[in-house]
This record gives C-alpha cells, structure tokens and sequence, in this order.
C-alpha cells in the first residue's frame, strides 16, 4: 500500500506544480518553493475532504439502510446512522490527514490521542451538532410537509373520482 500511496503523492505533486505554473504563467509571477509547498498542502487537504465527504455519505446511507433493514432505533435511525458515520468519517479524515497534509517533521513527535480528541471535539460543533440539528429539521419538518401533500392529493382524487360516480 505504500507503494501505491507513494505513486499518488507523486501525481498529486506533479498536477499541483503544473497548476500553479499555469498560474504563475498568467499572472506574470514566479512562486517559490515554500508557495508550492503550502499550495501543495492546500490540495491534499482537499482532495482528504472530498474523499471524507464520500466515505461519510457512503456510511451513512449503508447503515441507514441497516438499521432499518434490523427496525434498530426505529423513530431514530436516521440519527444514529448520521452520527455513527460522523465518528468514522472523522476518523478516515485524522488517519489521512496526519499521514498526508499535516506530517510531523524530522524529530517531533505529537500525542495520537490528545490530536484524535482534538479533531473530535473540533468537529463536533459543525460536524455533528449543525448536522444533526439539520437532518432533525430537513426528516421532520419536510417529510411532514411532504405527507400533508400527499394526502391533499389523494383526497382530490377521491373526490374527484366521487364526482364521476354521480
């Protein structure tokens, strides 16, 4: 696997520095070493969010799926399937990020833990309160919306289908 990884830092450098040659070209500037370098974290930090955005939909929707496949949390499954993929996308996030954008330097050594709580605590603010408050409001008030629709339909329909009768 690190050979593989090693082969895709390899093209991600290599389109990162041809991005910001292209820049450099129209804005008439040369960049030095130290803008390649932090451009070049930039897009990794990137390219770990993007992927964090996939693997946390993904966990959601399969467990999702499972719970109500196993009527688990039944008036809450959508909750729980939401905060169990937050935790293991906040995971895949710290795994990659401490292995890819933020490496420690030569020498320096950080405590694994006291990060991990850190990136959990951080994000748990945007990542799980502002998420679930959303998904609480998006599930109960449009869903409810949604069913009142339905029903002023279907008793259109009735009535127009009463009027036929007659």
């Amino acid at each position: 696997m690190d050979d593989y990884l090693h082969k895709c830092v390899y093209y991600i450098e290599w389109i990162a520095q041809n991005i910001l040659r292209v820049i450099s070209a129209l804005l008439h500037r040369d960049f030095g070493e130290e803008t390649f370098r932090n451009f070049l974290q930039f897009i990794k930090f990137g390219l770990v969010g993007v992927s964090n955005v996939f693997i946390s939909y993904v966990i959601y929707a399969v467990s999702l799926v499972v719970l109500q496949k196993m009527g688990f949390f039944h008036p809450a499954d959508y909750i729980s399937a939401q905060i169990f993929a937050f935790f293991l996308s906040v995971l895949w996030s710290f795994y990659w990020n401490n292995r890819l954008v933020f490496i420690a330097g030569e020498g320096k050594t950080r405590s694994i833990w006291k990060a991990l709580i850190k990136t959990y605590i951080s994000y748990s603010v945007s990542g799980l309160f502002v998420n679930s408050a959303l998904l609480l409001l998006w599930i109960q008030v449009f869903q409810e919306d949604k069913r009142c629709q339905v029903n002023k339909r279907k008793n259109k329909l009735s009535k127009i289908t009463i009027n036929r009768l007659y």
